[in-house]
C-alpha cells in the first residue's frame, strides 16, 4: 500500500475474476459480477456457439451466432448472478458442450 502525504492511498474495489467455460470451438465468460455471460466462437467455420448459465433457479442463453471467429455475443443484464455456465459448439446443446464452470457468486 502506497503512503501519500502521510495517509494511506485507498484502492477501487476491482471486479472479480470471470470465470471461463470452454469447448471445441468456443468459449463462454462470465463479467459484470456474473450479471452478464458472453458466447464467443474462436473458429472460422460458419458454427454457432451458445452459453448457457444458471442463476440458481433459471437458465438463460446467448448465441455467438456468426461462426467467423471475429467477436463474441452478450447476453443482457440479468438480475440475478450466474452460478455457472458452459459452452456448447454448434450453438446446441448436449455432447458438444464443456463443462460447467462456477462463477463464486
Amino acid at each position: 500500500m502506497a503512503v501519500l502525504a502521510g495517509a494511506a492511498a485507498m484502492l477501487a474495489p476491482a471486479d472479480a475474476q470471470a470465470a471461463t467455460a470452454n469447448s471445441t470451438g468456443g468459449y463462454s465468460f462470465d463479467w459484470s459480477y456474473g450479471h452478464r455471460v458472453s458466447s464467443c466462437d474462436n473458429r472460422s467455420d460458419s458454427h454457432s456457439v451458445l452459453a448457457r448459465w444458471y442463476d440458481g433457479s433459471h437458465f438463460g442463453t446467448v448465441i455467438d451466432g456468426n461462426g467467423a471467429n471475429n467477436g463474441c455475443a452478450d447476453s443482457s443484464y440479468q438480475d440475478v448472478a450466474a452460478k455457472k455456465h458452459q459452452s456448447c459448439y454448434r450453438g446446441t446443446l448436449g455432447e458438444s458442450c464443456g463443462d460447467y464452470v462456477y462463477t463464486g457468486y
